[in-house]
């Protein structure tokens, strides 16, 4: 589970998101959402979010993480906007699912 700010800076990662992608704490905490996603998904995803915060309240993307040490990992992502008092966009909040080993994440999304 990891949270990022509009602009796509992570402001909040726990333990289980550090461990899949390999970066600690602290390094991830310095880095955006399109510095750890494979450049060939960043359209999509984008769209996806810019989506989201026009008025969305969640949204379901495929895409793929880089990992520290430069791998790629396939994820189902559900990513839900976190809106202020007055109802404006504030963040986002991003669950990562790993596919289960031999099946696919789920198609369409």
């Amino acid at each position: 589970m990891s949270e990022s700010d509009l602009s796509g800076r992570l402001t909040f990662v726990n333990t289980r998101f550090c461990d899949m992608l390999g970066y600690t704490r602290d390094e991830l905490l310095r880095m955006r959402l399109v510095d750890i996603t494979d450049s060939a998904d960043h359209p999509h995803v984008q769209a996806r979010v810019d989506a989201l915060i026009q008025g969305g309240s969640h949204t379901q993307v495929n895409k793929r993480y880089v990992c520290k040490n430069g791998a790629r990992l396939r994820v189902h992502e559900r990513l839900s906007v976190i809106r202020d008092e007055r109802g404006q966009p504030a963040s986002l909040l991003l669950l990562s699912f790993e596919p289960v080993e031999g099946e696919d994440a789920p198609q369409g999304m």
